[in-house]
């Protein structure tokens, strides 16, 4: 599933019954990349076949604020080597 935006987006899946990982990546103008993943289990009796995407998004802002400095940094270091 692709997302597009700078600040937010949400989706939905559905399931198997057992245990999951869940990767969210973030790519920059640069073509830097960071990926984040969560572990999930879907388990028989709990909430519909399926997961809200938006429960983790503090967590996905975390990382893509993280990646977005170490971005900034490594350009930063960068320019500084070619001047």
């Amino acid at each position: 599933m692709s997302a597009s935006g700078t600040t937010s987006w949400s989706g939905s899946l559905s399931l198997a019954l057992g245990n999951h990982t869940i990767d969210a990546r973030v790519t920059d103008f640069a073509g830097n990349q960071k990926t984040v993943g969560i572990s999930v289990t879907a388990q028989p009796g709990g909430p519909q076949a399926g997961i809200d995407l938006q429960a983790f998004l503090p967590e996905i802002a975390v990382a893509v604020i993280v990646a977005a400095i170490v971005v900034a940094l490594l350009l930063r270091r960068r320019r500084k080597k070619t001047t």
